[in-house]
């Protein structure tokens, strides 16, 4: 398999990485973001984008993948990545908390492939909230 690193477009574009490296960036980001507990703890994570087997096992961490359908049900935040876009020569992803269709809070993260491997740093955070007036203008 042959994977270019030749991303030329200034433009965000949403993009298709190739599953081994999506495999390793969904877990460096999980390892970063959650650290083994005392006490077992749920982790309820979107599965949008992402595939079980993907998840890393961290000491009483439990990741449990919802449905679009199931995090309705359950109408309480959950975590998601966001999709992955390329821009500038490098990719870049979100994870975060919160109704991903509203409100959320998170952090956005790079990420380059060179020789096989994922080199992924942080690069910000980001938020997002529906509003609007309490009339129902503007």
């Amino acid at each position: 398999m042959s994977f270019g690193q030749t991303l030329e477009s200034d433009e965000s574009s949403v993009v298709n990485v190739p599953e081994q490296f999506m495999k390793q960036v969904v877990r460096r980001i999980l390892v970063w973001s959650f650290k083994p507990r005392s006490q077992p703890k749920v982790i309820f994570l979107s599965k949008a984008g992402i595939k079980k087997s993907w998840l890393p096992k961290i000491k009483n961490i439990e990741f449990r993948l919802l449905s679009d359908g199931e995090y309705k049900q359950r109408n309480e935040w959950i975590y998601f990545f966001t999709e992955t876009e390329v821009s500038e020569g490098k990719y870049q992803i979100g994870f975060g908390l919160g109704d991903y269709q509203c409100n959320s809070t998170g952090d956005s993260w790079y990420f380059r492939i060179t020789k096989q491997k994922v080199r992924i740093w942080q690069n910000g955070s980001f938020g997002s909230g529906c509003g609007g007036s309490p009339n129902g203008l503007g």
